[in-house]
Protein backbone atom coordinates (compact mmCIF):
# COMPACT_ATOMS: atom_id res chain seq x y z
CA UNK A 1 0.00 0.00 0.00
CA UNK A 2 1.41 3.62 -0.94
CA UNK A 3 1.89 6.04 1.86
CA UNK A 4 0.96 9.98 0.32
CA UNK A 5 2.29 12.57 2.54
CA UNK A 6 -0.19 15.92 2.22
CA UNK A 7 2.50 18.82 3.08
CA UNK A 8 2.32 22.28 3.17
CA UNK A 9 1.70 26.11 5.21
CA UNK A 10 -0.66 26.06 7.98
CA UNK A 11 -4.28 27.14 6.28
CA UNK A 12 -3.17 25.54 2.48
CA UNK A 13 -5.85 23.20 2.43
CA UNK A 14 -3.85 19.74 3.54
CA UNK A 15 -6.78 18.57 5.73
CA UNK A 16 -9.33 19.56 3.39
CA UNK A 17 -7.66 17.77 0.29
CA UNK A 18 -7.31 14.73 2.45
CA UNK A 19 -11.15 14.62 3.48
CA UNK A 20 -12.56 15.49 0.07
CA UNK A 21 -9.93 13.16 -2.13
CA UNK A 22 -9.46 10.24 0.19
CA UNK A 23 -11.43 10.21 3.65
CA UNK A 24 -15.08 10.71 2.34
CA UNK A 25 -14.52 8.05 -0.66
CA UNK A 26 -13.40 5.80 1.77
CA UNK A 27 -16.21 5.94 4.11
CA UNK A 28 -18.52 5.68 0.84
CA UNK A 29 -16.72 2.41 0.42
CA UNK A 30 -17.14 0.75 3.48
CA UNK A 31 -13.40 1.34 4.63
CA UNK A 32 -11.35 1.99 7.84
CA UNK A 33 -9.95 4.99 8.33
CA UNK A 34 -7.17 6.26 11.29
CA UNK A 35 -6.91 9.91 11.09
CA UNK A 36 -5.17 12.40 13.20
CA UNK A 37 -7.32 15.13 11.86
CA UNK A 38 -8.37 17.16 14.48
CA UNK A 39 -12.37 17.78 14.47
CA UNK A 40 -13.30 15.32 11.74
CA UNK A 41 -16.70 14.61 12.40
CA UNK A 42 -17.75 10.72 11.49
CA UNK A 43 -21.54 11.10 11.39
CA UNK A 44 -21.12 14.41 9.70
CA UNK A 45 -19.46 13.00 6.58
CA UNK A 46 -21.83 9.91 6.59
CA UNK A 47 -24.94 11.97 6.35
CA UNK A 48 -22.18 13.81 3.57
CA UNK A 49 -22.29 10.71 1.95
CA UNK A 50 -25.85 9.32 1.99
CA UNK A 51 -26.68 13.27 0.91
CA UNK A 52 -24.97 12.80 -2.19
CA UNK A 53 -25.43 9.40 -3.28
CA UNK A 54 -22.11 8.22 -2.41
CA UNK A 55 -22.86 5.06 -0.78
CA UNK A 56 -24.54 2.13 -2.30
CA UNK A 57 -27.35 0.36 -0.60
CA UNK A 58 -24.82 -2.71 -0.35
CA UNK A 59 -22.46 -1.19 1.33
CA UNK A 60 -22.21 -0.09 5.17
CA UNK A 61 -20.30 3.03 5.84
CA UNK A 62 -16.87 2.79 6.70
CA UNK A 63 -15.27 3.93 10.31
CA UNK A 64 -12.84 6.64 11.21
CA UNK A 65 -10.93 6.40 14.26
CA UNK A 66 -9.30 9.48 15.43
CA UNK A 67 -5.89 9.12 17.06
CA UNK A 68 -4.17 11.67 19.07
CA UNK A 69 -0.42 13.35 17.23
CA UNK A 70 1.32 11.91 20.03
CA UNK A 71 0.52 8.60 19.17
CA UNK A 72 0.97 8.85 15.54
CA UNK A 73 4.62 10.01 16.71
CA UNK A 74 5.59 7.01 18.79
CA UNK A 75 8.03 4.70 17.51
CA UNK A 76 5.00 1.45 17.42
CA UNK A 77 2.60 3.34 15.61
CA UNK A 78 2.48 1.24 12.62
CA UNK A 79 3.52 -2.20 13.17
CA UNK A 80 3.22 -3.38 9.57
CA UNK A 81 3.22 -7.34 10.45
CA UNK A 82 0.29 -6.98 12.23
CA UNK A 83 -1.47 -5.05 10.06
CA UNK A 84 -1.03 -7.37 6.97
CA UNK A 85 -2.27 -10.12 9.24
CA UNK A 86 -4.83 -8.66 11.50
CA UNK A 87 -5.81 -5.56 9.48
CA UNK A 88 -5.51 -7.06 5.60
CA UNK A 89 -8.53 -4.91 4.85
CA UNK A 90 -7.38 -2.02 6.98
CA UNK A 91 -5.96 1.48 5.29
CA UNK A 92 -3.92 3.67 7.69
CA UNK A 93 -3.97 7.56 6.43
Amino acid sequence: MAITAYIGVPGSGKSYEVVKSVIIPAVASGRRIVSNIYGLNHEAIIQYCYKNKLISDDISPGEIIHIENERVMSSDFIRLREIRINHSASQVI
